[in-house]
């Protein structure tokens, strides 16, 4: 079982190797809210945030495919191919990142932990979702069934990689308002980095999605002899 520190470096590593075809994913996934800078200042923030969720919710459905193509040793799908198999469970996996926001900021108002703890529940939902082809609601059962007897694990993940971005998030934006006084390039830049790292987000859950699952149900073992001809 990787701890902590192991995993998120285990998720740079993973994403180092096709990090240009996953952040241009990223990148094509992002394009609304690049498009929608010049109007950023007469929008309202949830407006921007609902269809920053959005975005970001397809980057996730998108790359969490191709990426566990990659952890299982196959070769990385092509970008136009990402965003293909993308489409079909993007719906859902938008939906559930949704539910997980809210719930997470909720938490967090309410003195931080119960925020980190909301985020884990939903953590590995996604992949369920996306990797299973399970609905909404079965895919947030199946999620929470996984992170059961995981949570200080996934806490501690989710406090780790959140900070880490926040800090790089806001430190950007802070940056490159105080240096070009422009509302609208302070926006691009805090893009600009939303598209560099959620390749490095999506790679954390997918990790920790099989760490769990080869632990508690073998998949290790059942990928290898499905391979032999062995499963069907």
């Amino acid at each position: 079982m990787r701890s902590a520190p192991e995993v998120v470096d285990a998720a740079i590593q993973l994403v180092r190797r096709d990090y240009a075809t996953l952040v241009t994913v990223s990148a094509v996934a992002f394009t609304p809210l690049v498009l929608l800078a010049p109007w950023i200042q007469p929008l309202s923030a949830l407006v921007v945030n609902i269809l920053g969720a959005v975005c970001g919710g397809y980057a996730e459905a998108c790359l969490l495919l191709g990426l566990a193509a990659a952890y299982r040793g196959e070769p990385l799908p092509t970008v136009g191919a990402q965003l293909r198999a993308g489409r079909p469970v993007a719906g859902r996996v938008i939906r559930i990142a949704l539910a997980r926001n809210v719930a997470t900021w909720i938490g967090l108002i309410f003195l931080i932990v119960p925020g980190l703890f909301a985020y884990a529940h939903y953590l590995l939902a996604t992949p369920a979702a996306a990797l299973e082809g399970l609905k909404v609601r079965p895919a947030i059962t199946r999620g929470a069934k996984l992170a059961k007897g995981e949570y200080r694990r996934l806490v501690l993940v989710a406090g780790l990689s959140g900070l880490l971005y926040i800090v790089l998030l806001w430190g950007a934006m802070v940056l490159a308002a105080a240096v070009t006084r422009s509302e609208t390039i302070a926006y691009l830049a805090g893009i600009s980095l939303q598209i560099a790292l959620t390749p490095v987000i999506v790679a954390i859950t997918v990790l920790l999605y099989f760490d769990v699952r080869e632990r508690r149900e073998g998949l290790d073992l059942e990928v290898a002899l499905r391979s032999l001809g062995a499963v069907p």
